[in-house]
């Protein structure tokens, strides 16, 4: 049976594009080798697919993206410190609030320093991968307003592509 997922859900999954893959430090650019925490940012109505941002810890900084591709997290109620934010215009982090009310699932990683990618719209979760994706359930989540947050800073990095015909580029 397929578990249904809801924006704002925190996952483990794999990621398979490249452009996440060495935004998240690969220093082969080849994708994810391990399922890492992402947040459920879209579910489609129709098909249930959901599209996933992957979080990321800390990132070799001359194989990385610029860091305007990626948003600094901060994990509520954990006591883990903010990354800092290497944009040019300085953001308020993406808050995922951690529920200590809820059992951590064994899957879920330790809370790290971490940031999430918002250089794009993410990844749609292949149909035959949807029963591979672990939910953190109410343990981990991003609420609506920080969703809102996350979208509106990926449109912003999507139309200063159109308008300047820029790539995501390197350091």
């Amino acid at each position: 049976m397929i578990q249904l997922v809801v924006a704002g859900d925190i996952v483990m999954y794999k990621p398979t594009r490249i452009y996440l893959a060495i935004s998240s430090g690969s220093w082969t650019g080849n994708p994810a080798q391990k399922k890492r925490p992402c947040a459920v940012i879209y579910v489609d109505q129709h098909t249930t697919i959901p599209i996933v941002a992957p979080l990321c810890g800390a990132v070799y900084i001359n194989a990385g993206w610029k860091r305007r591709y990626q948003h600094p997290v901060l994990f509520a109620n954990t006591g883990v410190p903010v990354p800092a934010d290497g944009a040019s215009v300085q953001r308020q982090p993406i808050v995922i609030t951690h529920n200590p009310l809820y059992a951590k699932p064994p899957f879920i990683p330790h809370f790290k320093p971490s940031y999430i990618w918002a250089g794009d719209s993410g990844e749609w979760v292949a149909h035959q991968m949807l029963q591979e994706l672990e939910s953190a359930g109410g343990y981990l989540r991003v609420d609506v307003v920080q969703l809102d947050q996350l979208l509106a800073w990926r449109d912003y990095c999507t139309m200063f592509h159109l308008l300047y015909g820029c790539q995501l580029t390197y350091f």
